[in-house]
């Protein structure tokens, strides 16, 4: 395939504003999913504290999926709840909830550098 094309391949003829709309949207999507998910990472993990769940695999699952939901949702209550969970967790597996926060911390960083990079 000839590199020179790729471009005209990919654009076809379709308009910059269409492809401005269509990540828009893609955007907004990705933001709504986020929203769903993060409403049922914060029902199990309030099922989590209620119940004293101490299944480590099912925590860090949940954890995994906060950290998704904090890479996209741009509100202060998924951090509290990640951070809420990570308190949680320390009482069973401290090593393990301490990755955690740092996972968040790193995510955090890397962003905040992306952003100041690029934005």
């Amino acid at each position: 395939m000839n590199m020179d094309n790729v471009e005209y391949i990919f654009l076809g003829d379709v308009d910059l504003n269409e492809i401005t709309d269509m990540v828009d949207q893609l955007a907004k999507k990705i933001k709504r999913l986020s929203r769903r998910k993060y409403l049922l990472c914060k029902h199990l993990t309030l099922q989590v504290l209620e119940d004293n769940v101490k299944d480590e695999t099912y925590i860090e699952r949940i954890l995994d999926n906060l950290l998704d939901v904090l890479m996209y949702y741009e509100e202060a209550e998924p951090l509290l709840i990640y951070r809420l969970l990570c308190q949680y967790y320390s009482s069973i597996n401290p090593e393990a909830a301490e990755h955690y926060l740092y996972l968040y911390r790193d995510l955090d960083w890397l962003f905040f550098w992306l952003n100041k990079m690029y934005f």
